[in-house]
């Protein structure tokens, strides 16, 4: 996340296109905010189309826009279009994978000559804006089985930005999980805290939605836990009703063979000693059981260099 947010603010004052990757829920509309506002566009227009919330031909009207007379029903007036609207400012294609084949032909000729011809019109008119769209899909598959056209995939697939999924990034399923009850908290004049038996249950659960899915049960954990009740002891089944651990939901060991603690001699005991062959004990058996210093340091919620030095330490 580091990584891609530094490139995204690196992007974000250039004009060139950007295609935000990643699967529902993950903030890609977040990151197109994020990359208008800070853009020399920032004090212009944002104009947000979801191309697969409107049927074809309403799609069609609502991008170009319409001269009067254009057809049955049009206003007098005529309507401008959503392409239009942003000149001078931001166009973000929300799920683009989804805008029909018809379309994606009037889109690229769009992006080309930067001229947009309304429904009906006989001129084009000149346009200037940036392009910013987004896709839950593999557009090269999409590409390959014909739903996408590949001369507009290459046009729009200038600086592609992917949000890696909340299980990819489980460090930032606590600070996130925190963020929101203290939002919702404040929204609805409650106090909660969560336990550390609650935050491990929504480290381990997958997030299939994301962070959407992430922000919808914490708003749900504050509205419907008791009103007197100020610790979140667990979270409840309905929300998780999935969870695993992520070991065994990407099909890695349990390591969960473990020896017997190791026995401590009365005379001359030293505690430092002991929890010293204690650990030993401990790393030994996962790393056995895990087969690499990486897995191992998962399993133990440790940093893998961390592993790699304890690892060294007692010559495992």
């Amino acid at each position: 996340m580091v990584r891609m947010l530094g490139m995204a603010a690196q992007v974000a004052a250039t004009d060139s296109t950007v295609l935000l990757l990643g699967e529902t829920g993950t903030g890609k509309e977040m990151l197109a905010h994020y990359l208008h506002q800070r853009s020399g566009r920032a004090g212009r227009p944002l104009v947000e189309v979801n191309c697969a919330a409107l049927p074809e031909n309403l799609l069609e009207m609502e991008l170009f826009g319409y001269e009067k007379g254009a057809f049955t029903g049009a206003l007098s007036t005529g309507k401008e279009g959503l392409i239009e609207a942003a000149d001078g400012g931001t166009l973000f294609l929300d799920e683009i994978n989804s805008m029909p084949l018809s379309i994606q032909g009037k889109l690229l000729r769009v992006l080309e000559s930067r001229r947009s011809k309304r429904l009906g019109a006989v001129k084009e008119r000149k346009i200037d804006f940036r392009l910013l769209a987004a896709t839950n899909q593999d557009l090269k598959l999409c590409v390959e089985r014909g739903t996408f056209r590949s001369d507009l995939y290459y046009r729009i697939n200038v600086v592609p930005l992917e949000i890696p999924p909340l299980r990819d990034r489980r460090e930032d399923i606590i600070p996130l999980a925190l963020h929101f009850l203290e939002l919702y908290c404040q929204k609805y004049g409650r106090l909660k805290t969560l336990t550390r038996r609650a935050t491990e249950q929504l480290r381990q659960y997958d997030w299939p939605g994301n962070v959407r899915e992430l922000k919808n049960a914490m708003e749900r954990v504050v509205v419907t836990s008791a009103s007197g009740v100020t610790e979140i002891e667990q979270i409840p089944e309905f929300l998780l009703a999935d969870a695993v651990p992520p070991e065994r939901a990407h099909g890695e060991p349990a390591c969960s063979d473990w020896h017997s603690p190791p026995r401590y001699d009365s005379d001359g005991f030293s505690l430092k000693e002991y929890l010293e062959d204690c650990e030993k004990a401990i790393l030994s058996d996962v790393l056995k059981t895990c087969g690499s210093t990486h897995k191992a340091a998962k399993f133990l919620w440790i940093d893998q260099s961390t592993m790699v030095r304890k690892k060294q330490k007692y010559g495992l």
